[in-house]
């Protein structure tokens, strides 16, 4: 529990250059550029993690769970980006978590592949299906939560 405490602060950056001679500076200003496309100013640490050069990921940590909260909110708009539309961001997981998560990727993959005209995503640990509501005037969508374990 207090592993998964610590790392409620922390924020992994996936995706963002790296060169073997990258310096502590650039690696700030990097991530300090990631987080104004964002328009957030929150005080951080970063640090690569790895060894070999090439796209290592970074951890960055704050100084509490709710930057990295707004910031994940935010993510979506990295998309957009011309400078950072190949990087992504994701919370900081336990090892137990990324297991449990890459499960919940591989069932959401199976189901996209089964079922293509269901759009399927995660929200909450929880794999959800969007359903157009067939009886309405309006083309209001439900989102249903789909049972099972992971």
């Amino acid at each position: 529990e207090k592993v998964v405490e610590e790392k409620s602060n922390n924020l992994m950056v996936f995706d963002l250059e790296d060169s073997a001679n990258e310096k502590e500076e650039d690696l700030y200003a990097a991530v300090g550029s990631i987080l104004e496309e964002l328009c957030e100013k929150p005080s951080f640490k970063a640090c690569r993690l790895g060894f070999v050069a090439g796209k290592r990921p970074v951890k960055v940590t704050f100084n509490g769970p709710q930057y990295m909260h707004n910031l994940l909110k935010k993510a979506k708009q990295l998309k957009n980006s011309v400078k950072f539309s190949r990087v992504y961001l994701s919370p900081d997981r336990t090892e137990e978590q990324r297991l449990k998560y890459q499960k919940l990727v591989a069932r959401l993959k199976a189901k996209r592949e089964a079922d293509k005209d269901g759009h399927y995503f995660i929200r909450h640990g929880k794999l959800c299906r969007t359903v157009k509501a067939v009886n309405s005037v309006k083309t209001d969508n439900m989102v249903q939560r789909i049972n099972g374990t992971v």
